[in-house]
């Protein structure tokens, strides 16, 4: 018996698991559940409460989520964005008068739906893309889809965030210039490679960082 509970005091205070022990993993699960208990539950009920009933006016934002990451139909994508953004972009479109609607594992046709439907004022694209398009979870979107659909459609009034890579393609406009009647409100990141810590800031903060290089880069035209 003395050698069970040895073992198992070794195997719980002591034994490493590459550079992390069992007390590393507790503390860490700790801090997870009192976060979730009392920051995120709390906050995302709140957001569902005013999605639900303060916003009368069925004016919505779509937020696309790409189901795209390594490989084609990526499923554990769209759980992870969502309850990583719901909150924060909730509560942003929420004051904007705006309810969100989410799309997991968006597709190009979702994509143009929402741009028919002029229910739709505002869009946000995640997932991998460029100045020139989006990689829906079926097909790549470029200018050249936006331009096809043009007459489907009338320009949106509100705003058009991608939280993606930003590199230089084809085209001088970006994708969500063809889609939006205000330019100065297609928000997109300055450097050509997004990276995850950029995308967690947007998505906690209500996309404060993408507004800032983009308004940024606008002032120094």
């Amino acid at each position: 018996m003395k050698n069970v509970l040895n073992k198992l005091y070794y195997y719980i205070f002591n034994k490493k698991f590459g550079s992390i022990g069992f007390i590393q993993i507790y503390h860490f699960c700790k801090k997870i559940f009192i976060y979730l208990i009392c920051i995120y539950i709390p906050l995302a009920s709140l957001a569902f409460l005013t999605n639900t009933f303060i916003d009368k006016d069925k004016r919505y934002a779509a937020v696309m989520i790409s189901g795209y990451a390594f490989s084609d139909y990526d499923y554990w994508v769209s759980p992870i964005v969502f309850l990583g953004t719901y909150p924060a972009w909730t509560f942003y479109f929420n004051i904007n008068g705006l309810k969100t609607d989410y799309f997991f594992n968006a597709t190009k046709d979702d994509l143009k739906n929402v741009l028919i439907d002029s229910k739709f004022e505002s869009i946000v694209l995640v997932g991998h893309g460029s100045m020139n398009g989006w990689k829906a979870t079926d097909k790549y979107v470029s200018n050249d889809d936006i331009n096809q659909w043009k007459d489907l459609f009338e320009a949106k009034k509100g705003e058009w965030f991608q939280l993606t890579c930003a590199a230089r393609d084809t085209y001088p406009e970006h994708i969500g210039e063809l889609v939006m009647s205000d330019l100065k409100k297609v928000y997109r990141y300055t450097t050509e490679f997004a990276g995850t810590t950029m995308l967690v800031t947007d998505a906690l903060t209500g996309f404060r960082l993408l507004k800032y290089q983009t308004n940024k880069r606008n002032l120094t035209k």
